[in-house]
C-alpha cells in the first residue's frame, strides 16, 4: 500500500502542472514556484548545462559556478515531459542567455529522472 501510495504521490507532482495542457501541446509555465522547480531540475545535470551552452559559443568563460536563471519556459508532455527553456547563466551584469530544449521521462518505481538529451535552440546574449 505505501508503494502505491508513493507512486501516486510522484505522479501527482510529475503531473501538477499538465492539468490544463493536451498530450503533445506545448504550454507555458506561468507559477514562479513551477520557474524555481525547473532551475532546481537544471541544477542537478549543471554540467551538462555549462557543456552545452559553452559548446555553442556563446559563453565564453562560464564555468560550473554560475548560477542559473529560468527566465521562461513551456513544456510538452509527451511520456514524460519535453522542455522549452529560455534560460540566463552568470550575474546580473553579465548574464547571458540561452534557448535549451531537454527531456524528463517518467519516474521508475517513484524516483524522478534527470532531465536528458539537451539541445541548443538560440543564443540571445
Amino acid at each position: 500500500m505505501l508503494l502505491v501510495t508513493l507512486l501516486c504521490l510522484s505522479h501527482a507532482v510529475f503531473f501538477s502542472q499538465t492539468s490544463a495542457s493536451t498530450v503533445g501541446g506545448w504550454s507555458s509555465v506561468s507559477d514562479p514556484d513551477e520557474l524555481l522547480a525547473i532551475r532546481d531540475l537544471l541544477y542537478t545535470v549543471k554540467s551538462d548545462v555549462i557543456t552545452l551552452v559553452t559548446a555553442s559559443g556563446g559563453c565564453d568563460g562560464c564555468t560550473i559556478e554560475d548560477p542559473f536563471a529560468v527566465i521562461s519556459a513551456e513544456y510538452q508532455l509527451v511520456a514524460g515531459k519535453n522542455y522549452r527553456v529560455h534560460l540566463g547563466v552568470g550575474y546580473t551584469t553579465t548574464m547571458k542567455q540561452f534557448d535549451i530544449e531537454f527531456f524528463v521521462p517518467l519516474p521508475v518505481d517513484g524516483v524522478a529522472q534527470d532531465p536528458t538529451d539537451f539541445h541548443m535552440l538560440t543564443t540571445t546574449t
